[in-house]
């Protein structure tokens, strides 16, 4: 009897110690796995946009934001790089553009920096106050500063950038009076004959 009832306390015993073995097991496994969990992104975690910004970092190049976005696994955001828009501006040794070919290095939204037609407007040649060079569509164009005041009685001039009006004695109008003819600028008027 005594010798069978140490046979089950040794028996219950290294049941035990089989348990506690498989417990240590399962928890050195679950901290392997917690160590090997994705990282978080280089940048860090953040709050806002700004957070990605501070101690100095900047974006790879000049096509890429940073961006405050939820992380791939657990609670909390992470600041990544995602592309800037089509047409923000960029730099870049690979770009070659100038505003004399009305051509302006710009983002292609993909994060690549590459030549783009400049903006409508921009200037793209000599440019003083009356006449100048602008781009439009790709495509550089002269233009002269409108001075017309729809006046046909006055003589439109540019002088110095500013419009100057001289007078137009002598320059065929219309009087708007149908009974009239030969309406000649007169005195600064435009007066029609009646013979």
């Amino acid at each position: 009897m005594a010798n069978r009832m140490h046979f089950f306390l040794v028996v219950l015993l290294t049941a035990g110690l089989l348990v506690g073995c498989a417990e240590d097991t399962d928890t050195e496994t679950a901290s392997a796995g917690d160590a090997s969990a994705p990282a978080l992104d280089f940048y860090g975690e953040c709050q806002s946009k700004a957070d990605c910004y501070l101690d100095g970092n900047t974006p790879s190049t000049s096509c890429f934001e940073f961006a405050c976005v939820p992380a791939d696994e657990g609670e909390g955001n992470v600041c990544a790089e995602i592309p800037k828009g089509v047409n923000s501006p960029c730099e870049s040794d690979s770009c070659s553009a100038d505003a004399a070919s009305c051509t302006q290095c710009g983002c292609d939204g993909e994060g690549q920096c590459v030549a783009q037609a400049a903006f409508d407007g921009t200037p793209c040649g000599a440019v003083d106050g009356c006449t100048g060079s602008y781009c439009q569509q790709g495509e550089c164009l002269a233009e002269e500063k409108d001075c017309d005041d729809g006046d046909a009685c006055t003589n439109d001039l540019c002088v110095d950038g500013a419009c100057v009006y001289e007078s137009g004695d002598g320059n065929a109008c219309d009087d708007g009076d149908n009974c009239t003819a030969d309406d000649t600028c007169m005195g600064g008027a435009c007066m029609g004959s009646t013979s």
